[in-house]
């Protein structure tokens, strides 16, 4: 839903070193324009980072890791489309890049393919097992498919995997609010805002930035500030998501109570 991207710049580099192994030798000319494409990505130069990929698959057109560099590229441009190709390239050449399938999976929920978002995040865990980023992919395609309990599981199992992961408490808190399990809401989000006091608020804020008609995104930012005991905020954003979706005044009638 919101912090976790694997277009992320901080995540892809290491998830590309991760997939580079040593018994693979690239011409010189490949492995410069390859390495060209991971600074300018990392400096945000994502057109930049495109055209040098491009060169490195030119030089060595099974240059797995190259492909997943310029399909991270394209997500972070919003090709998402372009970004699956890289990705399945990648794929056909490393069948069990388990990373390459994480990203394509995320790449597909962007577009709203969810069944697809769940099948390449179900092959990353069955590659990978260890993957938390995998579970909450998974799980944030359960929600929009309508299975709140198994995308609940698996924020769970992410949580496991890695206890402070954030992005999975406070998406856990949101389903469960929805759910009606008010008090389980508020343990998660107090829990993500002891590891991160500002990520749910930030993260929410920057949400309702680019979707303003998203009524999860209220609803999500109002518990975080209904934890901290600002509870005028909390008001705030619960009306302002009533009144995009009123179906939601059942679950949100305890937080208004307050």
């Amino acid at each position: 839903m919101l912090r976790l991207s694997i277009n992320s710049i901080g995540i892809f580099i290491s998830l590309l070193v991760l997939q580079t192994g040593p018994s693979i030798v690239y011409s010189t000319d490949s492995a410069a324009h390859f390495d060209r494409a991971l600074e300018k990505a990392k400096a945000g130069d994502h057109q930049g980072a495109i055209r040098e990929a491009s060169q490195a698959i030119k030089g060595n057109p099974d240059f797995a890791d190259a492909y997943f560099a310029r399909g991270v590229s394209k997500g972070a441009l919003g090709n998402y489309q372009g970004a699956i190709s890289d990705y399945s390239q990648a794929i056909k050449i490393k069948p069990f890049s388990a990373l390459a399938y994480l990203n394509r999976g995320q790449a597909q929920g962007m577009l709203g393919n969810y069944q697809a978002q769940i099948d390449d995040s179900s092959q990353a865990i069955k590659l990978a097992p260890n993957y938390p980023e995998a579970y909450v992919n998974r799980g944030r395609a359960r929600a929009h498919m309508g299975d709140r309990q198994g995308a609940i599981d698996d924020y769970t199992q992410a949580i496991k995997i890695q206890s402070d992961f954030t992005f999975a408490y406070y998406n856990r808190g949101l389903l469960k609010a929805k759910s009606g399990d008010v008090r389980g809401a508020i343990d998660d989000y107090a829990q993500a805002l002891k590891i991160d006091p500002g990520a749910p608020i930030n993260d929410f804020s920057q949400a309702i930035k680019t979707q303003p008609d998203n009524a999860d995104w209220y609803v999500g930012r109002g518990i975080a500030y209904f934890v901290l005991m600002n509870k005028e905020a909390a008001r705030e954003d619960f009306k302002k998501a009533l009144s995009l979706r009123p179906e939601l005044q059942q679950n949100l009638k305890t937080f208004l109570k307050e």
